[in-house]
């Protein structure tokens, strides 16, 4: 028996949750940070073999890393940290500790996204990545949307291009949009549009456009070629989309759960079935897109001007 503790159960956690108890072989004990913001004495009881944090994203860094020291694997749920130097503590602690961190970035287990990814080269070169990340909320209090929908788009373009983007630049209000169902005041300062561009090397623009303001909800991923086009919708019937000489088709794609898919990744790692192996979002990948996210921060903050990444 695996035994897991999942901390945090708002939103998505509920849905880590349900999906964990349906699994055979894993016993889930889930702690509720609303009522127990502490997870130190869960550490010091050693009764787990596996962690996973789906708190808010800015408390993931102080929450994960006992449990990184500890040497326990710990899946944390996107984005991995909302600072840089947060994300790069949490590295170096696995490193030293031996920890394993699996971050939450569930399109890279999507079916229809790998599909999308296998079907890479039939678009030719590729010239644009554009992502849609986009719904009437919910609206986080602790970070802007560049963290809450970025994360998605930016993890699947470091797949696709397999390098960091070298610049990075991003622009948009900060407002609270009607019935966002949040205190006068709160979230005031965080951005809640945002459009951003990443440039990789061999010329690839990396587009996005995120909100918590849009009046329908869309997750979508544009990929443009010099020879057709790719299209990953996960709010569509048929996911994905293949443009070539004016026809249109759509490839199959397996029928699993993104986020079952992910989880029974990460038991793996716990079960150390890949002895030796890293999760395809391990740390360093984490980072990456952190280090991505922060570049455009910095552009945001500084009305659009072009940063470093």
């Amino acid at each position: 028996m695996t035994k897991l503790a999942l901390i945090g159960v708002g939103r998505w956690g509920k849905n880590i949750l349900r999906t964990l108890e349906g699994m055979k072989g894993v016993e889930v004990t889930a702690f509720d940070t609303a009522t127990s913001p502490s997870p130190s004495p869960h550490l010091r009881r050693g009764e787990f073999d596996g962690v996973l944090i789906a708190t808010p994203g800015s408390t993931h860094a102080q929450i994960a890393l006992p449990y990184i020291k500890r040497g326990l694997p710990v899946f944390i749920e996107k984005p991995m940290t909302t600072r840089l130097k947060d994300a790069v503590l949490l590295e170096r602690a696995a490193q030293k500790s031996g920890s394993s961190i699996f971050v939450g970035h569930v399109h890279l287990y999507n079916p229809a996204y790998l599909k999308l990814k296998q079907l890479l080269p039939k678009v030719g070169t590729v010239k644009l990545i554009h992502f849609e990340g986009m719904a009437p909320g919910p609206v986080r209090d602790d970070m802007s949307v560049l963290w809450d929908w970025g994360p998605h788009g930016v993890s699947m373009m470091l797949d696709l291009v397999g390098a960091m983007p070298q610049r990075a630049q991003a622009w948009g209000p900060a407002f609270v949009p009607p019935k966002a169902g949040l205190r006068r005041g709160k979230a005031r300062d965080f951005a809640h549009t945002v459009m951003a561009k990443l440039d990789f090397p061999g010329n690839i623009a990396g587009t996005m456009h995120l909100s918590w303001s849009w009046p329908e909800k869309r997750v979508k991923l544009t990929v443009v070629g010099s020879r057709g086009s790719l299209v990953f919708d996960d709010t569509a019937d048929r996911k994905v989309t293949f443009y070539r000489n004016g026809r249109v088709t759509h490839p199959r794609y397996g029928g699993q759960q993104p986020l079952t898919r992910e989880l029974a990744a990460f038991i793996r790692i716990v079960q150390i079935v890949q002895k030796g192996q890293q999760p395809k979002t391990d740390a360093r990948q984490g980072v990456d897109v952190v280090r991505a996210l922060s570049a455009c921060e910095r552009s945001l903050v500084v009305d659009g001007r072009v940063t470093k990444c």
